[in-house]
């Protein structure tokens, strides 16, 4: 069973599927997924704010064996990149 336990409601009117509607900042584009399993975050996965389904975070935590799962919504652009050099 999945239980729902956040304050977005989950929206029965897309054609895809059910999904959360996540109320977000302007400024972000992206929803970082990550799993819980008992000993802190893990990221799994990216999506974007209107396409968080039931059926992906349901996906998620069977696949992951996961207690929990957080939405954590993200800017796509403030970012940090670090290049590495490597010798082949």
């Amino acid at each position: 069973t999945f239980k729902q336990r956040v304050k977005t409601p989950i929206r029965y009117s897309n054609p895809f599927g059910d999904y959360c509607e996540l109320t977000i900042p302007e400024d972000c584009d992206v929803v970082i997924l990550a799993v819980n399993k008992g000993f802190g975050l893990e990221p799994v996965g990216l999506s974007l704010p209107h396409q968080i389904y039931v059926r992906k975070l349901q996906d998620l935590l069977v696949i992951h064996n996961a207690k929990e799962i957080v939405a954590i919504p993200a800017s796509s652009k403030n970012y940090i990149s670090v290049v590495g050099e490597y010798d082949a």
